[in-house]
């Protein structure tokens, strides 16, 4: 396993410890998970990438709180302060941060709700000791694996993902490459498990004749399935191509535990009160399970 330090945000706010250290009386029965690429989220407002301004990020937090989710992916985040940042336009100070290492202006993190997540154990970023090829992965983003523990027990594996990116010949062979070594990783796992993130492909390939999601797609009914394939025919999370690059891939003992009707994309585009503000290039993806 790679040593570095993980960024894991642990911000208590003085003035909101009161709320930040309360937990959800019961343990929860369900849990709303979801994967957001937030398109270069800085830590300052008016800088980086694509920058924000202080109406950006309040309404950043808005869809956060609106969508419901307990638990996110994200990708294309700056740092740690990235969370200290939307925790001053007011998302609660109970969120915290587990940030990847790699990936320069777009690393990939997990972002959770203490209220009702005990914590993450074993965060780490998969690598040559997972069975990855550093070859194809070194300079960009590195997944990050991590066990969640949800208040009352419940546990399972989740790794954010940010594969290579790009419609050339060199970009989806090693998308490809990439995904095969997530199969192999994803296929020696014995625990509950989610992968999600951008994927940056679509289940056709956005490529001409390289599918870079095949070995995933064909792991196995024992190792897990897409539950993105499920959602509706048309339906994309990239605003730019209209494609849905953005996906979940689920385990089975999770998949059972999907509550029927709850997958869907985030359509805040097509919400007029988000009309002229920089939110991301990407609508976000949601799904609840049961944890009873």
């Amino acid at each position: 396993m790679r040593t570095f330090i993980i960024f894991l945000s642990i911000l208590w706010l003085t003035l909101f410890a009161c709320e930040s250290t309360e937990k959800t009386v019961e343990p929860p029965t369900e849990l709303t998970i979801g994967t957001f690429n937030l398109q270069f989220l800085p830590d300052q407002l008016d800088t980086g990438d694509i920058p924000r301004s202080a109406e950006d990020m309040d309404n950043l937090v808005r869809l956060i709180d609106e969508s419901g989710w307990q638990l996110l992916t994200v990708q294309e985040v700056l740092s740690a302060d990235s969370l200290r940042l939307l925790q001053a336009h007011g998302l609660s100070s109970a969120w915290r941060l587990a940030l990847g290492a790699s990936g320069g202006t777009q690393k990939v993190g997990i972002l959770y709700d203490t209220r009702v997540i005990d914590g993450l154990d074993d965060v780490h970023e998969l690598d040559n000791d997972d069975g990855l090829i550093p070859a194809d992965w070194s300079g960009l983003r590195y997944p990050l694996a991590a066990t969640v523990r949800v208040l009352g027990g419940f546990t399972f594996t989740v790794v954010c993902v940010h594969l290579k990116a790009g419609i050339t010949n060199a970009g989806a062979s090693q998308r490809a490459r990439q995904v095969e070594q997530l199969a192999a990783w994803a296929a020696g796992r014995s625990t509950p498990l989610l992968i999600m993130g951008d994927f940056n492909d679509t289940f056709e390939g956005i490529h001409g004749t390289i599918v870079t999601l095949t070995a995933l797609q064909e792991a196995g009914a024992e190792v897990g399935r897409f539950l993105t394939a499920d959602l509706p025919a048309g339906d994309f999370t990239s605003l730019e191509f209209q494609d849905l690059i953005d996906h979940v891939f689920i385990s089975p003992d999770l998949d059972a535990r999907v509550v029927p009707g709850s997958l869907a994309t985030v359509k805040f585009d097509q919400d007029v009160s988000y009309d002229g503000l920089t939110i991301s290039d990407h609508r976000p993806v949601r799904f609840t399970i049961h944890l009873e």
